[in-house]
């Protein structure tokens, strides 16, 4: 009797344990369900992908396929993606080559004169300056026939913004981030107007305010005075006359925006001689120096300008003579 029992309560005790018929098919469905619901942004589902990886290796039946299996799906997958084809190209990204040509683009188009000229408005101020070029070019000199055909251009620009009656390439200075191309005008002096000139001389007048003597002498400890007196300023040259008889002007590469470099003091030329200083590009650069120059780059740009021009000056024996004094 208490076999029977004992079996009886087996075959009860399996039949619970092992899960039914119905939850097992409905667990096989379920599962089935989600692993084709699973799908990617190429529209390929897990339950596809799994059923070409298995069909891959029983084909291949390789002898490592734990250890390829990773491999096959890559491929697979690889091979059920489609390409993406494109008909429009990449936008390129920007770079400086890029840029130099949209700025240097004005330089070649054309402009309109729809307007009646003069004879005097149709006088040039450019000298000849690809016939310039092609003499320096046979010396083995010279900047290229390239870039001196857009440096005319830039002149040209330069030269139909502003009253310039003479107008000429004077050189280039290399910088350490951008370089120099100079501009040297003659025109009228009544034309021009520089606010950057009186904003300078309203600084350099500022800078050479003296203490009031009443205001020292009110201090309990004296300091002893020093009796240096230092040298009188050298005035300036006006615009038009001396170091200042031409006007500059200055851009970055051909197509910039040409400024005007300010007018130089003789302070400016004798502190040029005793400082080294790399040309950066920027014209608003500090100068960090010793003995301390003053102004900025632009500043020091035209006084290493004006001693070049001094210092390269021809005079021919004969050309020039001192008028007799009555």
């Amino acid at each position: 009797m208490s076999t029977t029992i004992n079996s009886f309560n087996g075959d009860q005790q399996q039949s619970s344990s092992s899960p039914d018929v119905g939850d097992l098919e409905k667990h096989y469905i379920d599962a089935k369900a989600f692993i084709l619901s699973a799908t990617t942004k190429d529209g390929i589902n897990l339950y596809d992908h799994l059923a070409h990886c298995i069909s891959q290796l029983l084909a291949d039946q390789p002898r490592e396929g734990t250890d390829l299996v990773e491999d096959i799906s890559k491929t697979i997958k690889s091979e059920a993606t489609p390409a993406q084809h494109d008909t429009l190209r990449d936008r390129p990204a920007p770079d400086s080559e890029h840029s130099l040509a949209a700025e240097q683009k004005p330089l070649f188009e054309k402009v309109d004169h729809s307007e009646e000229l003069d004879d005097e408005a149709l006088q040039s101020p450019l000298p000849h300056i690809l016939e310039q070029a092609y003499y320096f070019e046979q010396a083995g000199i010279g900047l290229g026939k390239d870039e001196s055909y857009r440096i005319w251009l830039a002149l040209k620009q330069l030269a139909d913004k502003g009253q310039i009656d003479k107008l000429r390439f004077w050189g280039k200075i290399f910088g350490t981030q951008k370089n120099y191309f100079i501009a040297e005008a003659e025109q009228n002096v009544d034309d021009e107007t520089d606010e950057n000139e009186l904003h300078e001389e309203a600084h350099i007048s500022d800078d050479n305010r003296h203490p009031n003597e009443e205001e020292m002498d009110d201090e309990e400890d004296m300091l002893p005075k020093s009796t240096y007196k230092p040298p009188p300023v050298v005035p300036k040259e006006e615009r038009g006359t001396g170091a200042n008889k031409y006007t500059y002007y200055v851009c970055n590469h051909p197509g910039g925006v040409w400024v005007k470099l300010p007018i130089v003091t003789p302070a400016q030329i004798s502190q040029a001689r005793l400082i080294k200083h790399y040309f950066t590009g920027d014209l608003n650069k500090e100068i960090t120096s010793y003995p301390a120059y003053p102004g900025t780059e632009r500043n020091y740009l035209r006084a290493q300008v004006a001693r070049i021009s001094a210092t390269s000056s021809v005079s021919p024996a004969g050309k020039f003579k001192f008028s007799e004094v009555n």
